[in-house]
C-alpha cells in the first residue's frame, strides 16, 4: 500500500471519529482534541477539510471557535 493511500485511509478515520463527536453539539478545537486523542494541529487541519467539502461550519463566541455539523450534513444518513 503506498504512503498516499494510507495516509488518506487515515485521514478519513480521523474525519469520521470528529464528525461522530459533532453529532451530540458544537465543539471548541480542544474539546475535539481531547475527545479523539489528536493534537489541536490535527484537528485544526481535519477542520479544514471538513469545511472544504462543506460538512461543518466555524462560529465564533468571544474568543472561542466552535465546529458544529452543517444543518444540511446533520440530515444526511447513510445507506
Amino acid at each position: 500500500m503506498d504512503y498516499l493511500v494510507f495516509d488518506t485511509l487515515g485521514s478519513k478515520k480521523s474525519q469520521n471519529k470528529i464528525l461522530t463527536i459533532l453529532k451530540g453539539e458544537p465543539q471548541t478545537f480542544d474539546e475535539l482534541a481531547k475527545k479523539t486523542d489528536l493534537n489541536r494541529t490535527s484537528v485544526f487541519y481535519h477542520i479544514s477539510q471538513l469545511q472544504k467539502e462543506g460538512k461543518v461550519d466555524k462560529k465564533f463566541v468571544g474568543k472561542l471557535a466552535y465546529i458544529g455539523l452543517k444543518k444540511e450534513y446533520r440530515g444526511v444518513k447513510k445507506k
